[in-house]
């Protein structure tokens, strides 16, 4: 906390004190230092990732889909972010678009195995088998 009074507007730092919170589950203070970072820095996917973690974590769908794909956007190479990113759209109702996300990652060969899990999840109750 002191380095955020020395460096106010260093991102970094903001970031990491932000993921010690979430680590010492201190969720809300862990909030507001990615918000705060993300803030400094809008490129920082980790943060908006971190941030779409914790309003899905408090009952908001909306918010942690739209933190996770701004996330996404940020790094596409990041499966995960992706993966985050369909199962969200899947919580909200929007299983073709999280299929497309999905698809989107298989196609760039992942080694993500929880992408395939869903995609073969979301075929299934589809009906039609995998492609």
């Amino acid at each position: 906390r002191e380095a955020t009074q020395r460096e106010p507007n260093q991102p970094a730092i903001y970031l990491n004190l932000a993921l010690l919170m979430g680590e010492m589950d201190r969720v809300n203070e862990a909030e507001t230092a990615f918000r705060k970072a993300y803030a400094l820095d809008s490129t920082l996917a980790v943060a908006a990732y971190n941030l779409g973690v914790i309003a899905a974590s408090k009952g908001d769908p909306d918010k942690a889909a739209a933190w996770v794909k701004r996330a996404w956007d940020l790094r596409p190479e990041e499966d995960k972010y992706g993966y985050t990113d369909a199962f969200y759209l899947v919580q909200l109702g929007r299983k073709e678009e999280a299929i497309e996300v999905l698809e989107g990652i298989v196609k760039q060969q992942t080694d993500y195995a929880d992408v395939y899990g869903l995609l073969e999840h979301l075929y299934k109750q589809r009906g039609n088998p995998a492609p």
